[in-house]
């Protein structure tokens, strides 16, 4: 059994973008899912589920083609796993994985490092094998970038990372018809609508969930120029929404700056953040 969830917003789309590269059929990325879960011990999504989000990996694929831009992955390990459980070969996957994703930067000896993990059986990182108050101090030390990726290695680790302080500082959130864009301290984030927005405000829901979270800067924006933009940036509003909603506790920040439009938007994110002054030093 596995921490890996091949149900995950971030790793279905992982997986359809690299099976889309190497010209499957819907029905032949299912199957290949289904036989990922099956390995796994997990369910899969359903038909309908299925379909939508490869349809919208289609969709994403063929505008990134046309705009000549690489497809934001954020990492690609369940595709190495998904590898080694259809039998194909180390050199036959990595170079499927550089031709799929042509501008991602991707360490062949990474990549081996993993595939031979994954297919002598060992499914979990080596860095869980440590005692939980080992993992905190090297939790404790980590940026941002580590501190994501740490997240992502498994559920057992992502709970021991998030019983700390988040090392969030500064969140930016802007909201456009057809991009959502973050700013995580100093790392920016870009999710299309091809990509679909539940990337976004899965990613910000990391963010945000943990109750020790104390921003120094917190800035919301809206975008929009038409009926038809305003019920796009309306349908992203309210997952914005649902997301503010599901916190059970609220945002401490110093300074919060919201651009909205309407007074509604303004006052949904006002009532899930608590002002703090900063402490002031003599």
């Amino acid at each position: 059994m596995t921490d890996i969830d091949p149900n995950s917003p971030t790793n279905l789309r992982a997986l359809m973008l690299y099976d889309i590269s190497q010209r499957k059929t819907m029905q032949e990325s299912i199957e290949s899912h289904r036989v990922l879960c099956e390995h796994l011990g997990k369910q899969g999504i359903s038909y309908d589920e299925y379909e939508l989000c490869f349809n919208r990996c289609l969709n994403e694929n063929y505008h990134s083609t046309i705009a000549k831009r690489d497809l934001t992955i954020p990492d690609i390990y369940v595709c190495i796993l998904s590898d080694v459980i259809n039998g194909k070969l180390a050199e036959k996957s990595i170079d499927d994985l550089c031709n799929a994703f042509k501008y991602h930067k991707i360490d062949k000896e990474d990549h081996l490092y993993w595939f031979k993990r994954f297919e002598n059986g060992h499914l979990f990182s080596p860095v869980l094998l440590f005692p939980n108050d080992v993992l905190f101090e090297i939790a404790e030390r980590c940026d941002l970038k580590t501190y994501l990726k740490l997240r992502k290695v498994s559920s057992g680790l992502r709970n021991i990372v998030d019983r700390l302080k988040p090392p969030y500082k500064n969140i930016e959130i802007r909201i456009y018809p057809y991009l959502i864009t973050l700013r995580l301290n100093d790392v920016s984030l870009e999710y299309s609508h091809q990509q679909g927005p539940e990337v976004a405000f899965e990613e910000l829901k990391f963010a945000l969930m943990n109750p020790k979270l104390q921003l120094e800067t917190l800035r919301v924006a809206w975008y929009s120029s038409s009926p038809f933009c305003n019920k796009v940036v309306g349908k992203y509003t309210t997952m914005f929404d649902d997301l503010l909603n599901s916190l059970n506790h609220k945002i401490h920040v110093e300074h919060c700056s919201i651009n909205a439009e309407r007074d509604e938007r303004m006052m949904s994110v006002s009532r899930s953040i608590t002002v703090t002054m900063r402490k002031q030093q003599y």
